[in-house]
């Protein structure tokens, strides 16, 4: 049988890590095979023993670049609770990924901030080596939203945060007992105080 070497990651399931084939006057045809990770400098080696003598011939050097955009995902800067006018960090940060987790460079992000609440700055950037890519986001008081979109596909991801003001719940407590009408157990006093 001849076999069939990769020098690098290894041939997708189901194929075996190194896969066989019978030549046939001469010539073996392997089972369809597939590279599921992206990167450069592949280079496929056969092998074989003819007449108690080993051997082996190596292919060109090739690449293999990664499929269409499957996926965005949300890497960092979600969830979070600022003073309104504060600037989020980390900043939102997004990934763009194929089916088979391989990242995706040079693709454009559309950001829009929420109509209500914030704002983003740019509001398209590009993905880099890691097929990252962020923005700079600056919240507005109450809820905010800032929305990234993959341009030309529907894939999107949200961000969700608020925006404190300048107000804010000092404190919240059930006073003690007493004769007091101010301090009279049970009562909820609240108190405020400015940034």
């Amino acid at each position: 049988p001849v076999s069939l070497g990769l020098n690098q990651h290894a041939f997708a399931p189901p194929a075996s890590a190194t896969p066989t084939a019978t030549a046939v006057q001469g010539v073996a045809t392997f089972a369809p095979l597939a590279i599921t990770r992206a990167a450069t400098g592949y280079v496929t080696t056969a092998s074989a023993t003819f007449f108690g003598t080993p051997a082996s011939q190596a292919g060109n050097a090739f690449t293999v670049v990664a499929a269409a955009p499957a996926s965005l995902t949300i890497v960092q800067g979600n969830g979070l609770t600022l003073p309104a006018g504060a600037v989020a960090t980390p900043a939102p940060t997004v990934a763009v990924t194929d089916a088979f987790a391989n990242p995706i460079a040079g693709a454009t992000i559309g950001w829009e901030a929420g109509s209500t609440a914030g704002t983003a700055s740019p509001t398209s950037s590009t993905t880099d080596a890691l097929g990252r890519a962020t923005t700079t986001w600056t919240f507005g008081p109450g809820g905010n939203e800032l929305l990234a979109t993959l341009t030309g596909t529907p894939l999107q991801a949200l961000f969700t945060g608020t925006g404190t003001t300048s107000l804010q719940t000092l404190n919240s407590c059930t006073t003690g007992g007493g004769k007091d009408p101010i301090n009279a157990a049970g009562r909820t006093a609240a108190f405020w105080i400015p940034d």
